[in-house]
């Protein structure tokens, strides 16, 4: 279940995360002061639910090799949110052709619906160069910020915060960022800085 919303999470950026059931639990106070008829009072409660220390979650193909996996130190269900918090967020993917992507960050944040993402704190995304017969080799990819927010309904990702991208040998900087998925347009803002190396001689 974990790995549901790491699968979803991948089909965007080229990021994403788990799944978790979400329980919800009432406290409920029964008063009755003087004469009053007894009320049903919900308590409120944002204490989590239940924990995972140290955890791993993997998902495997028909064949039994693995597809997708998630780690994390901490991970705390919240019922009155129904968020999924996780410390220490760790996350692979594995494609066809050998295609990998890797996530992580100090901090994740995962609604229920595995429909937004947070990723906080040192969060990182890479995608390693890939040759594939009879295509174009795909660029190594990098995205660096302390935040990265992922719709995965709408392909959106976004941040506020400054950005570092690599790609190839070019890297860029700018204050914020918005990807859409959909459209395949990266939109750098703010203050945007580009680097782009000195193509290879020519043989």
């Amino acid at each position: 279940m974990i790995a549901r919303l790491w699968e979803r999470l991948t089909l965007y950026l080229p990021v994403v995360l788990m799944a978790v059931l979400a329980l919800i639990s009432y406290w409920l106070v029964r008063t009755a002061p003087g004469d009053k008829q007894a009320e049903t009072v919900k308590v409120h409660d944002s204490s989590p639910d239940y924990y995972l220390h140290s955890f791993s979650a993997q998902s495997f193909d028909a064949n039994g090799k693995v597809l997708r996996q998630v780690q994390g130190g901490l991970g705390r269900h919240f019922p009155d949110t129904k968020w999924t918090e996780i410390e220490d967020f760790h996350g692979q993917t594995y494609g066809a052709g050998g295609a990998v992507l890797f996530a992580q960050s100090q901090r994740s944040l995962t609604n229920e619906e595995a429909t937004e993402m947070q990723l906080m704190g040192s969060a990182q995304v890479l995608r390693p160069e890939l040759q594939l017969a009879g295509q174009a080799p795909r660029q190594r990819a990098v995205y660096r910020s302390e935040f990265l927010h992922v719709f995965t309904e709408t392909g959106i990702a976004k941040s506020h915060l400054p950005v570092d991208i690599e790609y190839g040998r070019n890297r860029f900087r700018a204050d914020s960022m918005l990807y859409d998925d959909v459209s395949q347009i990266l939109e750098l803002k703010g203050r945007v800085k580009a680097d782009f190396a000195a193509p290879p001689p020519k043989r």
